[in-house]
């Protein structure tokens, strides 16, 4: 098993219109699959232009993304029991924390 703690490539295939499955990106589902990775870590990142305000719609127009593309052999981490041992993980992550826009509760 071996797991990939970061990529950029989520943010990347939503601004370019790149599908997770196969791009020109750092990584897709595809390859994933093809060299036996288990997790992958994949973070949404803000760009400094949405903050402060904006960076909250940023972040789930990317994640709504990301659920749009998944199929049944992706299995979205989200909860540390949550691996599963026959499909590709994924572990979706934030980076930074513009995000929350100030509030706990976003």
């Amino acid at each position: 098993m071996y797991a990939d703690a970061h990529c950029d490539t989520l943010t990347k295939a939503y601004d370019n219109g790149f599908s997770l499955y196969e791009n020109p990106c750092q990584l897709d589902f595809k390859r994933l699959k093809e060299q036996g990775c288990s997790l992958q870590f994949m973070a949404v990142w803000i760009e400094p232009k949405y903050e402060p305000s904006g960076a909250f719609k940023r972040c789930n127009d990317v994640l709504d993304f990301y659920y749009s593309q998944i199929s049944d052999d992706i299995n979205t981490v989200l909860t540390c029991n949550g691996i599963s041992d026959d499909k590709l993980n994924v572990l979706l992550s934030v980076e930074g924390g513009s995000a929350l826009e100030g509030k706990i509760d976003n």
